[in-house]
């Protein structure tokens, strides 16, 4: 068997596991027992999910075109939202002038 992908966890090794049942392709997850030993043992590379030496490649490249498609899905995401940064400065310079409007008024009604 060949690894075929590192998990960060034993969720997303199922995740995968399934994904390439969909496709027809067996695989075995190693390692998600090992999770519980975290602080003892590596953290890194403990989850990985194993198929076969003739369903590697046909693996890899279904495993490369989710992971594409989630990349692509993410920027897409990233470019539709307006500008995060002036939505958060146009939210702060409303939010000074209530403020001080509020404490013009509360100043003028406490004289």
């Amino acid at each position: 068997m060949m690894l075929v992908y590192e998990a960060s966890d034993a969720i997303e090794a199922h995740m995968m596991q399934d994904y390439l049942q969909r496709h027809h392709i067996n695989s075995r997850i190693d390692g998600e027992l090992l999770q519980g030993g975290i602080g003892e043992i590596q953290t890194m590379g403990l989850v990985t999910v194993l198929v076969e030496e003739d369903d590697f490649d046909n693996a890899k490249s279904i495993i490369d075109e989710w992971e594409y498609s989630i990349n692509s899905r993410q920027l897409e995401d990233n470019e539709s939202q307006p500008f995060p940064f002036l939505v958060f400065l146009m939210g702060f310079v409303v939010g000074v002038i209530v403020t001080v409007a509020l404490l013009v008024n509360w100043y003028r009604v406490g004289l």
